[in-house]
């Protein structure tokens, strides 16, 4: 329906056409009528007028001058004139303000109601063009976007500029003539590694990925920052450019916690971004690009909704981290079955990990380390290796496998507690406790020359006769047996593996005197020292 205001200074006639005219049936709307031009210019400034039906001769504005205000205005309304002069100046003015149709009065229902009929199949063809005009400029706008979309993607993956790449960007109108670039990827959390993605769950993501491109776009537009495309995998894009490195690197990480925000308020989905290192020409943005794909992979320690940005990050990553200390508190609680000193020695494992930047692989190293420790635990309680080596690859699986670091430490956890549990099924007593204290004091202090059962007695507080029951029995024997065979262990791992003197040897495993070391040496093995070395060296 075409909606048509109706201009007349004289009453009878307004009330005649308004009332003789079938609007309806003819595909129009009659809104209003007016008394005057200047009604009829305050009514078309306030509502979405069609078509305008005028006299011209009306006081304060005729006719005439109110096509000129449509006309100079250029406004999208249709004009029909009636008058009751028959003047050619008056048509002539008409024609100059586009004037649909100049109708002499008298005018009948029918002849208007003719007229109107054919200015609607006019309007329903100007209508048919400008809706097939509109479909094309969106199409011909949406092929822009796409095109402009694979030229930035095509320079970010590439490894060079090639002529035609140069003459496309200044065909599509792209300003890319900066002082520094950096690539950013985002990657939506639910599909990423961190997360098993079936088929279904890949093509809702295309779908949200679309919107988050257009968030994207709209935020890196609104500060003109760079540009934004679509990469494989629901991966978005974006080329970052400036020519003012140090306030740009304010602006980064507040223009990535809008989108993060706006993603999340629209989709109720959390986002990583990871921005690669700065390059100082188009053709290396493939290195900014790589770098950001590698940036993607320290999400393993720190889940979802995370921005990475190189410059920030660049003095911490690949960190060191030493856990030799913490890993023997993990394993000395499962000794001593306490399990909140487990979870309180893995948490802080994770943290350490986490903020040293470690990547994967050599995490699952540390943890494998614990894993292999617990196992060695286990075999001192007679439980099958069967069993062992089963338990110990499936941990070993499923850390590797695992998406995140809490994941990975859960898995830990896990592992340490079932450890627990089957070695207590083994044990008989609560003063098993202090014979494995004891066994771990001799472990971490057998180079003492004053090692002694007053010492241990003393570290584990109970006397030297109940020490001596709990200690045979649990270990099947005496304290001196297990503490000489520990430090003969140790002698000889030392001949094995270092080029240490006799004497330095003997200090190292609680010997003052190496004459009585190697007497003890040659009783525990059948060998003195320089035999035992001798024979280890002709293998």
């Amino acid at each position: 329906m075409y909606k048509l205001l109706l201009v007349d200074d004289e009453v009878l006639v307004r009330e005649a056409i308004a009332e003789n005219i079938h609007w309806n049936e003819l595909g129009y709307e009659l809104l209003s009528v007016c008394e005057n031009g200047k009604e009829a210019i305050e009514y078309i400034k306030k509502n979405k007028v069609d078509v305008v039906i005028t006299d011209i001769c009306m006081p304060f504005i005729d006719g005439i001058d109110l096509s000129k205000y449509i006309y100079e205005n250029h406004l999208p309304i249709n004009v029909i004139i009636f008058s009751g002069y028959n003047e050619f100046e008056y048509a002539k003015k008409a024609i100059k303000y586009g004037v649909s149709e100049y109708l002499s009065k008298p005018v009948t229902a029918y002849e208007l109601s003719e007229i109107l009929g054919n200015l609607k199949k006019n309007l329903d063809k100007k209508r048919e063009v400008e809706a097939e005009f509109d479909k094309l400029n969106k199409s011909y706008f949406k092929n822009r976007i796409l095109i402009q979309s694979k030229i930035i993607e095509k320079l970010i993956m590439g490894n060079e500029i090639e002529e035609e790449s140069r003459k496309e960007i200044e065909e599509y109108g792209l300003q890319m003539d900066y002082l520094e670039y950096r690539v950013a990827i985002i990657e939506i959390d639910i599909y990423s590694d961190l997360y098993n993605a079936n088929e279904d769950k890949i093509k809702k993501g295309e779908m949200k990925s679309f919107v988050i491109y257009n968030i994207s776009d709209e935020i890196i537009k609104k500060y003109n920052a760079g540009e934004v495309c679509k990469g494989d995998n629901n991966k978005g894009l974006i080329l970052l450019w400036t020519n003012h490195s140090r306030e740009f690197e304010d602006k980064i990480n507040l223009i990535f916690k809008e989108i993060q925000e706006e993603v999340f308020k629209v989709l109720k989905l959390t986002i990583t971004i990871s921005v690669g290192e700065i390059v100082y020409s188009l053709s290396d943005l493939h290195k900014s690009y790589k770098d950001a794909e590698q940036l993607l992979l320290y999400r393993y320690l720190w889940d979802e909704n995370q921005i990475f940005d190189r410059e920030k990050l660049k003095n911490k990553l690949n960190g060191s981290v030493n856990l030799d200390n913490v890993i023997d508190k993990v394993i000395l609680g499962i000794k001593l079955n306490e399990k909140k000193q487990i979870e309180e020695k893995i948490i802080e494992i994770q943290e350490l990990l986490k903020n040293a930047y470690i990547r994967k692989n050599k995490i699952c190293l540390y943890l494998f380390e614990i894993v292999s420790q617990a196992c060695d635990l286990l075999r001192t309680y007679n439980l099958t290796d069967d069993f062992i080596y089963r338990k110990k690859e499936e941990v070993i699986t499923r850390i590797t496998e695992s998406r995140s670091l809490r994941e990975a430490m859960l898995i830990l956890k896990e592992f340490c507690y079932m450890s627990c549990d089957e070695m207590y099924k083994q044990r008989d007593s609560d003063g098993n406790k202090q014979a494995m204290l004891a066994l771990d004091y001799i472990e971490k202090h057998y180079g003492d020359f004053d090692l002694n059962l007053n010492v241990i007695c003393s570290y584990v507080c109970v006397s030297i006769s109940h020490f001596s029951t709990i200690f045979k029995n649990y270990t099947g024997d005496t304290f001196m047996e297990v503490l000489m065979r520990t430090r003969m262990q140790k002698a000889k791992e030392l001949l094995e593996n270092t080029s240490l003197k006799n004497y330095e040897i003997s200090e190292k495993v609680g010997f003052r005197d190496p004459h009585y070391f190697s007497i003890a040496f040659k009783k525990a093995t059948g060998k003195s020292p320089k035999e035992y070395v001798k024979e280890v060296r002709k293998k």
